[in-house]
């Protein structure tokens, strides 16, 4: 067979063909369950050992918090929030800017990764309003120990929040 059929045959089997324009949206890397461990371990000690330079409070934040010396993979960053002086909360937060898309998928998939490495636990989900709640097995510690994945779908810019939060 010479090239010019080959040419031929190429052509005929392509103009049966509908190509259509799929969307790939890319998501940051997801943590491991080793990394989600590694911060739970610090839960009953209100995450200390993670918290990195001094306290800080502003205006635009309605809780003090810490910057912690962990960060989950692809994050813009992490803290440690205190929400009172038994409620503490190890935050992370990806910025999607306008990509309604990209911060969907990356809220599922955080979601389902969390919940695979956890195992048999209670979960509130509402996808609609974008965010799962696990709760785990407190320990003698705590009162309340929980995974918040929460999407922000209100307006640009999307994020995707990932917390554990604990209470005494």
């Amino acid at each position: 067979m010479n090239f010019r059929n080959l040419l031929t045959i190429a052509s005929i089997s392509l103009t049966g063909c509908t190509l259509t324009q799929s969307t790939v949206v890319s998501t940051p890397k997801l943590p491991t369950c080793g990394e989600i461990y590694q911060i739970l371990q610090y839960a009953d000690s209100e995450f200390n050992e993670l918290k990195s330079g001094p306290q800080i409070r502003t205006r635009e934040t309605p809780y003090p918090y810490w910057s912690s010396s962990i960060a989950l993979p692809e994050s813009d960053g992490c803290a440690i929030l205190e929400k009172n002086s038994s409620n503490y909360e190890f935050r992370c937060s990806w910025s999607h800017g306008d990509d309604n898309a990209s911060m969907g998928q990356h809220y599922q998939a955080l979601r389902d990764k969390v919940i695979s490495c956890v195992g048999d636990v209670k979960v509130r989900r509402n996808d609609l309003k974008g965010y799962t709640v696990i709760y785990l097995e407190p320990t003698s510690q705590l009162s309340q120990l929980q995974y918040w994945i929460r999407a922000r779908y209100e307006v640009p810019p999307y994020r995707v929040i990932f917390d554990i939060e604990t209470e005494k």
